[in-house]
């Protein structure tokens, strides 16, 4: 085979290779942008109208949302929510509602849908019903509330933000107007553990009335992060849910007795960790702590949302806490005073809530212990008093000395040195915001005094002033007198 002939080939089977590649990468592409959405009807006799209401249900089993347009009913009638330019969030269902004659045996619905994937190309989506022969007039006859009239589903978990319900007419359409309605409500509580247990305080709830011509509702309500119930009941929700409130009992979709076993499904209740687990109080325990050494000692529960009573026990340095247990009401708080010797409070809660509390110097306004300084010829005294504070430690150092005391509350405290010159200082182990204390002295012929007390100059000129008034006065008396020997 010559070299020409073994190129041509070589490049003909490197072409077929990528011919053959591009086709096994195409396929799957192409397959995932064929989307999937169906178009379902489902109908409903107002009796008291003899019209049938239409519930139109689109769903879009795709992973993308889907774009509606040139939506054509075959009957020229409002249709709410499924109209042109609305969108269909991916993995989810969008419902329109309808109304015909009562006369009417059949209608359609066509829809187109785009999804992201190539928004160029349309998918049409048909839906049609039929009343399969039943007539609706204002004459026909009505469905009693009763067992299995209704069918639901019920989503709640641990870790779940969310609990979700939907219910639906049971049986084959189409369907006669309820003879009443039916209020509906799914409730999540805050609750005191994983399992059941009371009280319970409302989180979040949805109420709906599943009316005469209803075909289906959905509900979804919020789940507190931490323990939980969520109840789907028939009637009003129970607020707060305690012994003295009575029970759902069969109240609860889904039981087996009246008026729960309106609908069947799985047990519409649910108790757990909600969000994230843990306790639903939102316990606390602070001190605010006084400038003696005391502090109140404050605890509260849940001062936001209402939550559950919560007991708080509590001991100090070691002891049982005066009036230990005490249970806190939801919203509410209880406080106590703790003297110096009684720190640290040791608190715990019937929650599983635990802190310790030790005092700290308070934040500002604690008063700084004072200086006052008594030299003599031979010792300089330096005086530390501790006005309305704790029992601190002082630390005085002067000419290389150092003395550390400690100075009580209310009490004075004396550092003695050997006189010299120098500055004198004073540091106090207490609150952050106090500064040192200083003074500093000077030599004298005699003695060494503070230059923060009365100096020499001071003392010659309040001498020399007391000598003037002195002589001022002498002189008057002798005036005096030689008045009196002229005129005697």
């Amino acid at each position: 085979m010559t070299g020409p002939v073994r190129r041509t080939l070589a490049a003909f089977a490197s072409l077929v290779v990528a011919l053959i590649g591009l086709a096994l990468t195409a396929t799957p592409a192409q397959a995932a942008t064929t989307p999937v959405a169906e178009l379902k009807a489902y109908g409903v006799c107002d009796v008291g109208t003899g019209e049938w209401v239409i519930t139109w249900k689109l769903a879009n089993k795709d992973a993308k949302s889907a774009t509606l347009s040139n939506v054509s009913p075959s009957q020229v009638t409002a249709l709410s929510n499924i109209d042109n330019g609305a969108v269909v969030p991916a993995k989810s269902t969008l419902s329109g509602i309808q109304r015909f004659a009562g006369s009417l045996t059949a209608a359609t619905l066509s829809v187109d849908a785009t999804w992201a994937y190539d928004p160029a190309v349309k998918v049409t989506i048909n839906g049609s019903w039929s009343n399969n022969g039943i007539a609706c007039s204002t004459t026909s006859p009505c469905t009693n509330i009763g067992p299995a009239v209704l069918k639901h589903t019920f989503t709640a978990s641990n870790g779940s933000p969310t609990s979700s319900a939907t219910i639906w007419r049971n049986g084959s359409q189409p369907f006669m107007s309820l003879c009443a309605p039916q209020k509906l409500t799914l409730v999540s509580y805050y609750a005191l553990s994983a399992s059941f247990a009371l009280p319970q305080y409302v989180f979040d709830h949805v109420a709906q009335d599943f009316t005469k011509t209803t075909y289906e509702l959905s509900f979804q309500v919020s789940m507190p992060p931490c323990f939980t119930q969520s109840d789907f009941v028939t009637g009003e929700k129970i607020d707060p849910l305690t012994n003295d409130s009575g029970l759902y009992g069969n109240r609860k979709i889904g039981s087996s007795g009246a008026p729960g076993n309106i609908s069947t499904g799985p047990s519409a209740w649910f108790n757990g960790n909600g969000t994230g687990g843990g306790v639903c109080a939102n316990p606390a325990a602070t001190v605010t702590p006084k400038c003696d050494g005391s502090g109140t000692v404050h605890l509260s529960n849940g001062l936001n949302p209402p939550f559950a009573p919560v007991t708080f026990t509590w001991t100090m340095n070691g002891a049982p806490g005066g009036d230990s247990p005490k249970t806190v009401d939801p919203n509410s708080s209880h406080s106590f005073t703790v003297i110096s010797s009684q720190f640290p409070v040791e608190v715990t809660a019937s929650n599983g809530f635990t802190t310790t509390l030790n005092w700290s110097w308070p934040a500002t306004d604690c008063a700084q212990p004072t200086l006052l300084v008594e030299p003599d010829c031979t010792n300089l005294i330096l005086k530390v008093t501790n006005p309305n504070s704790k029992s601190v430690n002082a630390t005085a150092t002067y000419n290389g000395g150092s003395q550390t005391k400690p100075v009580s509350h209310g009490n004075t405290t004396a550092f003695t040195f050997p006189a010299g010159t120098g500055s004198a200082t004073i540091t106090i182990d207490g609150a952050p915001y106090w500064g040192p204390l200083t003074a500093s002295f000077t030599d004298s012929d005699s003695c060494h005094l503070a230059d923060t007390g009365m100096s020499t100059t001071t003392v010659v000129v309040v001498g020399a002033s007391l000598a003037a008034a002195g002589a001022l006065l002498i002189y008057l008396v002798a005036r005096t007198m030689g008045r009196r020997r002229r005129t005697a």
